[in-house]
């Protein structure tokens, strides 16, 4: 007796076959152990039983049996190719699939890099926290602007930077914009790590997830105390030479009207012979004026090299 066992020939066509040749058996792959030894032994009792063993076949029948053999193969052989290019084209596909998959995995890996490079480069600091408020992430420009190291930063509460130039309602204020899912802009005073403060012009920005949920907040901040120092003094000069030009204005002036005074005065001593009184009187007057004109002269010469002085 011979049994059977095949992972290919699984059809019921193959196992009538395979029982026309004489097989005791057909078992179909993958079998357990047990259930394998099992179908032996149940073929080796059968074969006790029997009286005698069936009779060889013929060599018609034999032809007959090859012939059908050939046509079950022929069918195999067609239906594993048909497989093959099944499999073939799927592998295609998904190897296709993989290449865009690839692809699209180094250009988001590629934006993720220059994102990188444009916020570790840009010269405002920036600032990411999580949305229970805890620092995540800090460019080296805030780093630089802070005074803090990173390793100070990273799951710090950005209160770290509080000044005490501002008042709690100044915070509410924008933390219920951020909470209205709206971007802040504004300009505040933070304290750097030594203690001195610094003025920024920052925007703070909620960002949120494919679903509408906050992932995170995004801060970036210029450091703008230099500019406001020039932008003060600029002010303050002008301001000293609006001052200094209506000063000069106003002593110009002046002075076109004391030469007059002092001219008639000085005619008035020569032209006649006054008497005592009189010209006590003149002499006072052109006292006055040689002062006056004095101190209008000091004033231009004071005010000449910072404005332009009318003439």
């Amino acid at each position: 007796p011979f049994v059977f066992s095949s992972a290919t020939y699984t059809e019921e066509e193959d196992k009538a076959l395979a029982l026309r040749l004489g097989a005791a058996a057909f078992l179909i792959k993958p079998l357990e152990p047990d259930n394998f030894l099992e179908a032996i032994r149940e073929v080796l009792a059968r074969r006790e039983e029997e009286a005698q063993a069936p009779p060889p076949p013929t060599e018609e029948t034999e032809e007959e049996y090859l012939s059908a053999y050939s046509r079950r193969l022929i069918h195999k052989l067609e239906s594993k190719i048909g497989e093959l290019e099944a499999t073939t084209h799927s592998l295609g596909i998904a190897l296709q699939a993989r290449d865009q998959e690839i692809a699209e995995r180094r250009q988001v890996e590629e934006t993720l890099r220059r994102f990188h490079l444009a916020i570790s480069q840009s010269p405002d600091g920036v600032i990411i926290a999580s949305p229970e408020r805890e620092i995540v992430f800090a460019n080296p420009a805030m780093v630089r602007i802070s005074g803090y190291p990173l390793e100070e930063l990273l799951g710090q509460n950005p209160r770290i930077f509080k000044s005490g130039r501002h008042d709690g309602a100044f915070y509410q204020e924008i933390w219920s914009a951020l909470g209205r899912r709206e971007t802040w802009r504004g300009t505040f005073v933070n304290r750097r790590k030594d203690g001195e403060l610094w003025e920024a012009e920052a925007s703070l920005t909620p960002v949120l997830d494919p679903s509408g949920r906050l992932a995170c907040y995004v801060s970036t901040q210029r450091d703008v105390t230099r500019e406001r120092q020039l932008q003060s003094q600029l002010e303050q000069a002008q301001r000293i030479e609006a001052i200094g030009l209506l000063a000069a204005g106003i002593a110009h002036d002046f002075n076109n009207i004391l030469m007059p005074i002092l001219a008639h005065a000085e005619l008035g001593m020569e032209r006649s012979a006054p008497g005592p009184e009189l010209r006590r009187d003149l002499e006072v007057i052109i006292l006055s004026a040689r002062r006056a004109a004095a101190l209008t002269q000091q004033v231009l010469r004071t005010t000449r090299g910072h404005v332009l002085v009318p003439q």
